[in-house]
């Protein structure tokens, strides 16, 4: 078997594969799906789209949940680095006054917001609001560099919680909000990893309150 061969039969794999993870993705519905579900699924057409560029000879896609090169700054910065990709490639980075102070968790008032939400009982919004609470904390223990991921989980918490809180909801656009807050909290569970189960959970409360 050659090495076209190979690749033929690692995507034809990685297909049937993720023809697999879509059906039992639709079973449980976006909303309700495991995280780790809509993670492999991403991951896996990272991987198709891998082997393919590999077998028509061109440069692998960057990946879009890869992270990127992590540089432990503190304070007004100037520096340039050139960094090499696995493909060999450089990729060229330029650091100017780079502060992260003014990055704060917690100023979006997700909360408060709870309380608005129409559907849902005052046991759920308590609940809701206590799962709320525990992920802003985890949040809040990102170091300086990853303040920015960080901030984007509390803004895309922010964003499904508001979606919900609409007098007619749109329960499409719920779903798309609660697998972006998914993703957004996947970038951060190697450094916080009691983020992704608490999103989780923020995701299925949410769902279970707009039906």
């Amino acid at each position: 078997m050659n090495d076209q061969e190979i690749l033929l039969n690692k995507i034809k794999a990685a297909k049937e594969r993720l023809g697999v993870l879509e059906v039992q993705l639709a079973s449980f519905g976006p909303l309700y799906a495991p995280a780790h579900m809509v993670i492999e699924i991403d991951q896996t057409k990272d991987e198709i789209a891998k082997l393919q560029a590999e077998l028509n000879g061109s440069p692998p896609p960057i990946n879009s949940n890869s992270q990127p090169p992590v540089f432990n700054l503190h304070g007004p910065v100037t520096q340039n680095f050139d960094v090499k990709t696995n493909g060999g490639s450089t990729m060229s980075y330029n650091f100017n006054n780079i502060n992260n102070s003014n990055i704060v968790i917690g100023s979006t008032g997700v909360q408060q917001a709870i309380s608005a939400i129409p559907a849902a009982s005052d046991a759920a919004k308590d609940e809701l609001n206590s799962l709320v609470g525990k992920l802003l904390e985890e949040l809040k223990k990102a170091s300086p560099d990853q303040l920015e991921d960080a901030k984007t989980v509390e803004e895309r918490t922010d964003a499904l919680v508001k979606e919900a809180s609409k007098a007619k909801v749109d329960k499409d656009e719920v779903k798309d909000r609660g697998n972006s807050l998914l993703r957004a909290a996947q970038n951060v569970a190697g450094v916080l990893p009691a983020v992704i189960g608490i999103a989780t959970q923020v995701v299925a409360k949410i769902g279970s309150i707009v039906g």
